[in-house]
């Protein structure tokens, strides 16, 4: 077990030192270009504030070229995925969704910490074959490398204006390291990336089936049912599956929340303790939810607060609720410790309302109907 936390620990840090150094690739490219615009507009005698004007339309120009790559991944998935007959779901950019509800499309606000965009969509249902995942995981990575391929190609044909020659190298260089960082199987402190979906479900074909399952609880919740009336089947993972795969993971977190949803709050303390003997060797967001769910069980069921407090007071759940303001689910954990464990009636109010400023916008019925539910389960538990 130790060996494998400190292999997980060891990819987590060449991938964080992968994307600090391709970071510092575009950046030192857009310093380059930098002075190619400053030669055009001034011809190279910029002085005071014109010395800065070429570094800010840089800069400008690598931000909105990462926007768009981000754009451009998310649409790979989308076409790729298309492709191989699955249906769409969510396109996702930031903290803005457009989300297909219950055969509605619906624009709101939500985010994932730790991802830029999201494209879900709804694998094909299995009919003796297997389903298909590869396209569909590698598109964004597809899309990223091909484009990145024409801007390449134009660049090296362009002798002309120096902002279009900064737009075309920032925007093949961007493409080129996102595709890197997609495509080559990591993990990042919070999410696994695209390659290394591809990699595990090659590896684990048991596995698929979990992955099938994450979607399809994804398309109930569009449809407006709550994790407890979905059918019992979809929480389950293969025999033999190993509980540290990401991918089985995800099934067994909403085997957490639905445990949650039913009311079963011992058996669903249960399984988070189980979950929580191995949170090391998890991806960040599946690691911080397991025990943000567990604390949650933990107030409800009256343990002391010291046992709350190792949860709740960690390092790495305290950094993650500063990034997962956006999560319907962290005014909820806020507002039941503020209430019910710090006694602090003002700040647990002040949850209370950031909750439901968001529930205007929350794209899932479902799962807003459920998070309310648990919200005013707290509430309840004050009197």
């Amino acid at each position: 077990m130790f060996g494998k936390w400190e292999d997980e620990n060891l990819k987590k840090r060449l991938m964080d030192a992968a994307g600090f150094i391709g970071f510092m690739i575009v950046g030192a490219l857009a310093g380059i270009s930098a002075s190619g615009i400053e030669k055009e507009l001034y011809g190279g005698k910029a002085t005071g504030v014109q010395s800065l004007v070429p570094l800010v339309i840089a800069v400008f120009i690598m931000v909105v070229m990462f926007f768009v790559h981000i754009i451009i991944h998310e649409g790979g998935h989308l076409l790729f995925g298309w492709l191989s007959g699955y249906r769409f779901s969510s396109f996702r950019i930031s903290n803005i969704i457009l989300a297909n509800n219950n055969g509605k499309l619906q624009l709101k606000k939500y985010s994932i910490p730790g991802t830029g965009g999201q494209c879900l969509m709804i694998p094909p249902k299995e009919k003796g074959e297997e389903v298909p995942f590869v396209l569909y995981n590698l598109g964004g990575v597809l899309m990223n490398l091909i484009t990145a391929m024409i801007a390449l190609i134009a660049l090296l044909l362009w002798d002309g204006n120096a902002i279009v020659r900064t737009i075309l190298s920032i925007f093949s260089a961007i493409g080129f390291v996102q595709a890197l960082q997609n495509g080559i199987p990591m993990t990042t402190k919070q999410v696994s990336n695209d390659g290394m979906n591809i990699l595990k479900l090659k590896k684990n074909p048991k596995a698929l089936k979990a992955f099938v399952n994450t979607f399809y609880i994804h398309e109930q919740t569009t449809m407006g049912k709550r994790l407890r009336d979905m059918p019992e089947e979809y929480f389950e993972i293969c025999e033999g599956d190993s509980i540290m795969d990401s991918i089985s993971v995800t099934v067994l977190i909403y085997r957490l929340m639905r445990l949650i949803d039913l009311g079963k709050i011992d058996e669903a303390m249960e399984l988070g303790e189980e979950l929580l003997d191995h949170v090391n060797a998890m991806a960040g967001i599946h690691a911080n939810m397991v025990k943000l769910e567990l604390m949650y069980c933990r107030i409800l069921s009256d343990y002391p607060k010291e046992k709350i407090d190792e949860l709740y007071e960690d390092k790495e759940v305290k950094a993650f609720l500063k990034v997962a303001g956006r999560m319907i689910s962290t005014p909820r954990y806020q507002y039941a410790y503020a209430l019910l464990v710090e006694r602090d009636e003002r700040k647990a109010e002040k949850y209370y309302n950031d909750f439901y400023k968001m529930l205007k916008n929350y794209p899932y019925k479902a799962d807003a109907e459920t998070e309310e539910e648990l919200l005013l389960m707290a509430k309840g538990k004050q009197c």
